[in-house]
This record gives C-alpha cells, structure tokens and sequence, in this order.
C-alpha cells in the first residue's frame, strides 16, 4: 500500500486511470486511505487477470477451431474425387472459420477471372466473369504470394469502389491459389464491417490456401490422366465390326459409383487356319495404371497367341511373366482366353481366375465353363491349364466380368446363380440378343446404380 501510495503521490492531482485501469479514483479519495488503495490494487489485478485469462481462452479456442477445421478440409481433400465438392466445402469451412459474412473462389487468367464457387453470395455471381482492374489486389497477391488483408483505410486503392459497395465489403481477405509458382486463382473473404486481422487468422489463411492450391493442382492432374486413361480405354475397346466365322455382340457399362477408368476389356481377333482368339479379362485398380496394364495384357496376349500350334495355357503363362515384370505386386488380372476353331466348333480355352463363362446350348441347357487357372500376375510360379469343349451352330456363349454378378440391390448380389437362369430363360439366341437381356436385366436388379464396370463378350459360330 506504501509503495502504491508513493507512486500516486508522484502522479498528477485529478483520474489516475493508467494506474487503476477502469477505476476513477482521484488522489483525494485516496490520501490517508491506505485500506481504499490495497483493495483498488487488489480489484485492478483480478480484473486484468481476469482480461488476460479471457484474451487466452479466446485464442485457444480460435486455434482449435483454425486446427478442427483444416483437419475437415484436408479430410474433404483427401476422401473426395469430387473436385467442385472438394472446392465448394473448403470454402465454406474457411469462410465460417475466419467469421467473414461471405466468400468466392475465383479463377483465371491475368486478362479475366471467373467466380467459380460461392458462399453466402448472390447465386447471380457464379460464372460471372470480371476483367483484371476489378480487383487491384490481385497484383499484390501476385507478388507475395500470401493472404492480403484488405482493411478499410486500403479498399480505396486495393478494391474496386463500384464492386465494394454493390456487396457492402467493408473489409476483405485475399487468399491466393498459386501452382507451380504461378498464381492461378485468389479466395476472396468477405467482411461486412471493419475487421482487423490477426496473426493466427493470416497463418491459418496461409495453411488453407496452400491445401487447397494443392488439391486444384491434383484435380488437374487428375484429370488429365483421367482422359489420357479415357482415351486409351475406349481404344482397347474398339473391335472389328465383322471377323469371318463367327457372330458377336459386346457391351461396356460404366460403373455409377465410379470416377476412375476401371480395368475390365475384351478382344476379339482373328488366327490362321480359320481360328478366331477371343479375351475378357479384368485387371486389378483404376484410372491411368489400370489402363496401361489392360494394353500391356490384351497386346501380349495377341502377341503370343498368333505364334503357330500355341495354346490358350501357354499364352496365359507368358502373359503373366510379362505382368509380373511390367508392373508392381499389387497388380495381378483375371483373364479368360478361348481360340475357337470354326470349322468344327472345337473351342480350347484358360480361365485364369476369371468369372464363369455361360454356354447355352440349342436344346435349353446351360454350360458352365469355369475357372481351371490360377490369377495371371499374382505369382511367379502360377500353373495355367487347358480345358476343351464344342460349339455346335445355334450354341451362344457369354463372357462377362465379375461386375455383372457383384451388381447389388441394397445387400443382395445379382450373383452367379440368378445370371445361370437368366441364360436359361433366354436361350441360344443371337449374340446381340442375350447381351441386352443380360445387360437389361443388371440395371433393373441394380436401379440402375452398377457399384464396378460390366463388361460382356457373347459370340457364336456363324
């Protein structure tokens, strides 16, 4: 009290707020009052203590809530092959994380931008495109490459007037997008009142704008693959419309569920001496690897499979050397492979782990030809064997991936059995004709939502 007393006795007559913070006490008041200045002190201090206490938790809880909500973000990143989902949800959790009333993601070039998503902004403003001088920011956000706080003393000289006031910003946050050094893109926050940024705010924007910039940079790459993978699924495809000896349909269904290139292909080629080789095979994974290794297969089996006296066994065995070596462990395929003489309808083939194949006799029955091989590329050492059946004229056969009899409605599987009948109900009948009722038949089971590709193969002799 003496020590306080002394201080106040060498402060001017009159408030003495920098001492007692929000107390008016005067040095009248306190003079020969020792009791009065211990209890002032002593209430000052709580009180700061108290403000200090507030200020902390209020940072803890901003950090936990900048921690929570990257973890959100990155999780969306991450979980999603959605892209336009992926940017929509980041920019909500940052625009909510941040407090700001509303927020964009722009993109573009240096002569035009274009808001591509929003958040608490007029629906009117998506796609809408704005000229360069529209946002001065955007110069500085190219050359630092950070957050831009743009408070209100600087919207005369880093935000376009006419733009400010039609969305009432009275502050803003500039985030730029930035891949491979270039900025692509900026997230504009949107603050309808005076708004101060601190330090926390800006390392959080900088955390955020560096995952989503890397996610536009995925999705980009991603794309491209997926079209290169595109591409070259569709050429693996493409058959001949007519081969001598035989008929034969074919259909390909995308799964519903799916955003990646699946691995499943057939083939359909001709051999010397009136023989017609045929191929349905699925490769294990998705996208781009996915179709490189279903051309690494389906070539390799043409390769071997034009070589004199071969077998359907001994192509599989050096189809799956050339899958051993030509990929990692992870990759391995289901194949079955068939060469059909036309002349008498001997039909020799490898079932490599593959699907059971339908053959529906002219008289009614149903032959099941099924896997007699181990998986081409899963080991060094697989055994590959030959089986041998005959086609008479009005026989059909059907081949078909494991996509087909895994289709679901809710948790019951078309199934093998249930394809067995359908074949049976439907008959010999022309190539063409039991693929649709096969295909037809999927979708109804399924709703139309087909979990894995189907891809179908049916030929007879002709």
């Amino acid at each position: 009290a003496e020590n306080v007393a002394n201080h106040i006795r060498r402060s001017p007559d009159g408030p003495l707020e920098e001492v007692f913070g929000t107390f008016d006490i005067t040095l009248a008041q306190l003079h020969g009052s020792p009791h009065l200045v211990v209890t002032a002190v002593e209430t000052t201090e709580s009180a700061l203590l108290a403000q200090d206490y507030k200020r902390l938790h209020e940072d803890e809880t901003r950090r936990l809530t900048f921690a929570e909500t990257m973890d959100r973000v990155n999780t969306v990143i991450h979980s999603s092959l959605d892209y336009d989902e992926v940017m929509q949800r980041s920019l909500e959790e940052a625009t909510k994380a941040l407090g700001a009333r509303a927020g964009s993601v722009i993109l573009g070039s240096e002569c035009e931008s274009e808001a591509r998503y929003i958040f608490g902004i007029p629906h009117a403003l998506l796609g809408r495109r704005f000229s360069a001088d529209v946002f001065p920011f955007s110069t500085l956000m190219e050359e630092k490459k950070v957050p831009i706080p743009v408070g209100a003393e600087d919207m005369g000289h880093l935000m376009n007037p006419l733009l400010a006031r039609a969305f009432r910003v009275r502050s803003l946050l500039a985030i730029p997008l930035v891949l491979r050094g270039r900025l692509v893109g900026g997230i504009g926050l949107i603050y309808g009142r005076p708004h101060e940024f601190t330090t926390a705010e800006l390392n959080f924007a900088k955390t955020f704008g560096a995952s989503v910039s890397l996610a536009l940079e995925n999705a980009q790459l991603y794309r491209r693959q997926e079209h290169v993978a595109d591409t070259l699924q569709a050429a693996l495809l493409v058959l001949p419309e007519r081969i001598p000896g035989v008929l034969f349909a074919t259909a390909y269904n995308s799964a519903s569920t799916a955003s990646k290139v699946g691995g499943d292909f057939f083939d359909l080629f001709e051999l010397e001496h009136n023989r017609v080789a045929f191929t349905v095979g699925d490769i294990s994974g998705k996208g781009l690897d996915a179709a490189v290794l279903t051309s690494l297969v389906k070539h390799a089996v043409r390769t071997r499979a034009m070589e004199a006296r071969t077998s359907p066994a001994a192509v599989m065995k050096v189809v799956n050397k050339v899958l051993l070596e030509g990929s990692g462990p992870e990759a391995f395929a289901t194949v079955f492979f068939g060469i059909l003489d036309c002349d008498n309808g001997v039909l020799v083939y490898c079932n490599a782990g593959h699907t059971t194949a339908a053959l529906a006799r002219s008289g009614g029955a149903v032959e099941k030809l099924g896997s007699n091989s181990q998986l081409v590329g899963a080991l060094e050492q697989a055994s590959f064997a030959n089986d041998e059946t005959t086609l008479e004229r009005d026989d059909t056969l059907l081949l078909y991936t494991d996509g087909l009899t895994e289709a679901r409605a809710g948790k019951e599987f078309f199934g093998e059995e249930r394809l067995m009948r359908l074949v049976h109900l439907v008959g010999a009948e022309e190539p063409e004709v039991l693929v649709g009722a096969v295909l037809d038949a999927v979708l109804e089971f399924s709703g139309g939502e087909l979990t894995d590709d189907v891809a179908i193969l049916a030929l007879q002799l002709e």
